[in-house]
């Protein structure tokens, strides 16, 4: 992999990745997903190559890279990140590049905490809603008729039964009314057999403690809260995305540690990002696995642009936030 160096920084090798502390936060460099756009004087050479579960093309500047056969970004505003404008449509080839991602916790341990540092992908959805599951009630509103799964009765807002968890653990979701993500999700083509190994499973709490913040302020979500999960990869909860002995400020504070940029080929695949030329530039909305307690059962918790978690977000209107894994790897 390459490294990744930042001034100040401190550079560990551990299994053949670069960890950089960039103080006070550390860093490290694993597995690859396709991230910016490729440079207009690069040509893509008929030479393929099965990189991790991509079928990649290799470019004159000997990068690999992926195609995007139509993209289809948020907005006609949006653009990429050399100022181009993103047409809907249009095939694109973006370089596959190693990802990122923050040490929250167990820096160097049998069970490292990390989150991403970017936006990795759009045009994923919690649930695809559909207009025969609508119906009004009187006094509420609108609301979704739940699946049921097992006698139970499944909120759009439940992250147990999802379609961004079936995607980020590459899951078959068709018995559950989402996606078939098998041998195709993040997990199963992002990594090479050997960091798989490194990843853990492990018992995700989705109880109703784990939708309110840190301080127990906000509202917990009772009645949406779903089934603790056994997960590879997954979203931030509201507890964790605001806990300081992560690095993280209070759920109503803006915070740098929160802010992620939207890579190129998230913005080809539909991520949002912040156009307007201010500090929030190329800034994204990413999902948390929280619902939120509201009468409507299809609103979860997300991250805004600004930096905060203090935001609803109703899974029927766009913007559709977009993907920013976790994942616990050992790094002995």
């Amino acid at each position: 992999m390459k490294n990744f160096f930042l001034i100040p920084a401190v550079c560990i090798f551990l299994f053949g990745c670069t960890v950089t502390a960039e103080f006070p936060q550390s860093y490290i460099e694993f597995g690859l997903w396709p991230q910016s756009l490729k440079a207009e004087n690069v040509k893509i050479t008929e030479e393929q190559k099965k990189i991790n579960g991509f079928s990649a093309f290799k470019g004159s500047d000997n990068n690999f890279y992926i195609k995007v056969e139509s993209a289809e970004s948020y907005s006609d505003k949006c653009k990429f990140q050399d100022g181009t404008g993103i047409e809907n449509g249009k095939e694109y080839y973006f370089r596959l590049e190693p990802i990122k991602w923050r040490i929250l916790s167990g820096s160097g341990t049998e069970k490292a905490l990390l989150f991403s540092e970017k936006i990795i992908t759009g045009g994923i959805k919690f649930y695809k809603l559909k207009d025969s599951e609508r119906e009004f009630i009187p006094g509420t509103g609108y609301l979704y008729k739940p699946r049921e799964i097992d006698g139970n009765k499944i909120h759009p807002n439940n992250y147990e039964f999802s379609e961004v968890r079936a995607f980020l653990n590459g899951l078959n979701g068709e018995s559950y009314g989402v996606s078939d993500f098998s041998e195709k999700g993040f997990f199963d083509i992002a990594f090479s057999e050997e960091e798989k190994k490194s990843i853990l499973t492990s018992k995700i709490d989705n109880s109703v403690n784990s939708t309110t913040d840190y301080t127990g302020t906000c509202k917990k979500a009772y009645g949406y809260a779903s089934n603790d999960t056994e997960d590879k990869i997954f979203l931030l909860s509201e507890y964790e995305i605001t806990n300081p002995s992560y690095g993280f400020k209070n759920y109503d504070e803006s915070d740098v540690f929160r802010k992620k940029t939207v890579t190129d080929y998230a913005k080809a695949s539909g991520a949002f990002a912040w156009m307007s030329d201010d500090e929030f530039y190329n800034l994204g909305i990413y999902y948390l696995r929280s619902p939120y307690l509201a009468k409507a059962n299809y609103c979860i918790q997300d991250v805004n642009q600004y930096g905060d978690a203090k935001r609803t977000h109703e899974i029927i209107y766009p913007p559709t936030p977009s993907v920013c894994p976790a994942m616990f790897i050992n790094m002995k």
